[in-house]
């Protein structure tokens, strides 16, 4: 009963992700079977065949878990193999079950100070010498993982003081190289073994110029703040398209006094003259001088080059494809700049909903519902979403029954639109358009100015209806 209830608590703990999956319960558990393992294993580590040991001995825990000696054997094949986290790893396994066997804890204390954790190791040295005083191996152990703190504080300090100083390389702008990936892989490889600012500032910089800015940022806002990760999240900051948020740190480290750093005082000058033409096409889209917005945005094109800030790229080719739609008629145009920011950012959210309403526009209902899919699949709670989806959803429908798209528009709008510009209900909009001209001009207030009041009332309601009905029909519907 106890072990059935041990059990059901372990299965709930996994269930509510609380606990970890240990690599060996899938196993079988066959006692007979795991003691021949472990004699194999045994065997093989007399015989120094350290990995057929270490292979017998894995064999043995997945038979039976629940015993020590199993867990502690691999420790040791795999302190023999150099395989140093797995070692400690099993240790821990065992003392778990035997929490004051002295060879385990010595294997332990070893294998962390071989992975350069000499904090961690000091511990299982004193726990050596609390259950065996003096020692000879936990006392030299204990006395190497002091030196060893030692040198690494000093390491610390003297990384600080670098770091405070601003002097490691520039990241480039231009001429972006295709290997980032690859150093991305060798820093995070080399942090296994050397916990240091120079290796975890080195993974920072391949996070930012592989593009992955927001976990570059999640890295940056756990490290204490230095010249380095104030321009390290100023990097990531405007390549990710916030070029305001950038100048602002920036601006606060020049008024600090870090103003003297040049890699610092060089991208906030590059950065203004990004921020001005930026600040310029705001301004004329306010405005709706959209021609001058979009001039604007291919000046900043022209300053950067996206395999280096793609998000930034993205930002600016959104805006432009706006200001094209606005113009009106362009809407090739817009659909091209928003495919190229999408080629470099396949999962901007802005991006994608600007592309499928320039495609609803342009009457491609299928591919801005797969637009709006590809949206729902990265943020489901996208505001207006799925009413956006049922939207075109009833507009691929309109397209193949015309009554349908009568009877849907009707009951959005409350009256009839096709009816109020005579056309029939599967007009296209140029007949829409001509309808709408035709009437229009018919029923203007300027020509019933020389009737009578009535009929100017008349005329001018009739001509209220005309406008409204073709701005129902010729309105995008998000």
């Amino acid at each position: 009963l106890a072990s059935t209830e041990e059990l059901n608590r372990v299965g709930d703990a996994l269930a509510r992700g609380e606990v970890e999956p240990k690599w060996w319960w899938n196993g079988e558990y066959d006692r007979d079977r795991a003691e021949e393992s472990n004699d194999r294993g045994a065997a093989a580590f007399k015989a120094k065949r350290y990995g057929d040991a270490f292979d017998s001995f894995t064999d043995a825990i997945q038979l039976w878990p629940s015993r020590f000696v199993y867990h502690a054997n691999r420790a040791s094949a795999a302190l023999k193999l150099g395989r140093y986290e797995v070692c400690a790893s099993d240790c821990e396994e065992a003392l778990a079950i035997q929490p004051t066997n002295l060879k385990v804890l010595i294997r332990c204390a070893t294998a962390l100070q071989a992975l350069g954790r000499p904090a961690e190791a000091s511990k299982y040295w004193r726990r050596v010498l609390a259950e065996d005083a003096g020692n000879a191996k936990g006392e030299a152990g204990l006395r190497r993982c002091c030196e060893e703190e030692a040198t690494q504080e000093a390491k610390k300090e003297a990384e600080a003081a670098k770091s405070q100083e601003g002097s490691r390389t520039e990241l480039p702008r231009t001429g972006v190289s295709d290997d980032w990936n690859d150093r991305l892989y060798a820093c995070r490889e080399m942090t296994k073994y050397e916990q240091s600012l120079s290796a975890d500032l080195s993974v920072i910089e391949a996070l930012i110029m592989c593009r992955r800015y927001p976990d570059a940022l999640t890295s940056l806002r756990g490290m204490p703040e230095s010249t380095e990760t104030l321009y390290l999240t100023a990097e990531a900051k405007w390549r990710s398209g916030d070029v305001s948020a950038a100048l602002a740190i920036l601006s606060g480290m020049a008024d600090g006094g870090c103003g003297q750093v040049r890699k610092c005082a060089e991208l906030q000058r590059y950065l203004e003259g990004i921020h001005a033409l930026a600040e310029e096409g705001r301004a004329a889209a306010a405005e709706e001088v959209h021609a001058l917005v979009v001039e604007s945005c291919e000046s900043i094109e022209k300053l950067i080059e996206p395999k280096a800030c793609s998000g930034l790229y993205a930002s600016v080719l959104k805006a432009k494809a706006g200001a094209l739609m606005s113009r009106g008629g362009r809407g090739e145009a817009a659909l091209a700049a928003l495919d190229a920011g999408l080629e470099w950012e396949p999962e901007h959210e802005g991006l994608l909903s600007a592309r499928a309403r320039v495609k609803q526009q342009m009457g491609n209902y299928h591919g801005a519902l797969s637009d709006l899919s590809l949206l729902q699949a990265l943020n489901p709670a996208t505001p207006g979403l799925f009413r956006r989806m049922q939207n075109l959803a009833c507009a691929i429908l309109e397209t193949k029954d015309p009554s349908c798209r009568a009877a849907s528009v009707k009951r959005r709008v409350g009256f009839d639109p096709f009816a109020v510009l005579e056309v029939p209900a599967d007009a296209d909009d140029l007949a829409i358009r001509r309808s709408y001209r035709r009437l229009a001009g018919q029923w203007h207030p300027d020509k019933w100015a020389q009737k009578t009041e009535e009929q100017q009332e008349a005329a001018s309601v009739r001509f209220k209806e005309i406008k409204s009905a073709y701005e129902c029909l010729t309105a995008p519907q998000d």
